[in-house]
């Protein structure tokens, strides 16, 4: 039934929520960030303040979309991928099973890769994306948990992906946007070198620890200001092709808005 459902919703046409902007010179769209998570019961715990931390998010546009999703159509079909579990600062968060997400699991890293999506935005493609990906990769924030790693608080605004990029000199860095609040400091960062950036599993490109800080501080945020709005976009897909990085089209388009309501009734 899952997969009548996927072909069912691949079968529509999409309309993207998040509203996008084309970045002079680029041809790269890009996505509005906006607020935090409706699911949040309680603002979203800070990190200590860090110089080097990339610049925070604004508000919401104002023509940003609500999907038709609503918070209780995710419990039931990630309850078979992992655990909800109720925290204080985030309210009732969900957590991979380490049977399914493996040890060492990253969001936006792990079993997955790079790809950019018809409308040119970066999607990142997971071997779960008929388990888990289609909700925690579109939809809410993550969020590290002292208690329970990496957690993802639910949402309902749709998007290709919630991150935040920092690009240059010869890096690609990027980490999930988390919730109101959350910081996510240097050492959290995900980098790889420029040209593994499109690799088939770009987990096992990750820099380690010891040159982190270097990647950090040669790559810079990308964020347009446009207005009161500001945009985290991904790394210039021309600039990436010049650079050699091979950059793949996903197969077809990411779960459209709805696919939430499918699975809560037919997953």
């Amino acid at each position: 039934m899952l997969n009548k459902t996927m072909e069912l919703m691949r079968s529509r046409r999409l309309v993207t929520a998040a509203a996008t902007i084309i970045l002079a010179g680029a041809g790269q769209l890009g996505c509005y960030v906006v607020p935090p998570p409706v699911a949040a019961e309680q603002p979203g715990e800070a990190a200590p303040a860090d110089a080097n931390a990339p610049p925070a998010t604004d508000a919401a546009p104002a023509d940003g979309q609500q999907d038709d999703a609503n918070i209780d159509d995710f419990y039931e079909p990630l309850a078979a991928y992992g655990t909800w579990v109720d925290t204080e600062n985030y309210g009732r968060v969900w957590q991979p099973s380490e049977d399914v997400a493996g040890d060492g699991f990253t969001p936006y890293a792990s079993d997955g890769s790079w790809v950019n999506n018809d409308d040119g935005d970066y999607v990142f493609q997971s071997k779960y994306d008929n388990e888990y990906g289609w909700a925690t990769y579109h939809y809410g924030r993550w969020a590290e948990h002292d208690d329970y790693g990496w957690v993802w608080i639910p949402g309902t605004v749709w998007a290709p992906s919630w991150v935040e990029w920092r690009y240059g000199g010869g890096y690609v860095g990027w980490a999930p946007l988390g919730p109101a609040g959350y910081v996510t400091l240097e050492n959290r960062w995900f980098f790889t070198e420029e040209r593994y950036f499109g690799a088939p599993n770009v987990y096992s490109y990750r820099l380690g620890p010891d040159r982190v800080h270097v990647a950090y501080m040669s790559a810079s945020p990308i964020v347009e200001v446009h207005g009161r709005g500001r945009w985290a976009v991904g790394p210039p897909a021309g600039r990436l092709r010049a650079a050699g990085v091979a950059m793949r089209t996903a197969r077809g388009r990411a779960p459209a808005r709805g696919y939430v309501k499918a699975q809560a009734k037919y997953g």
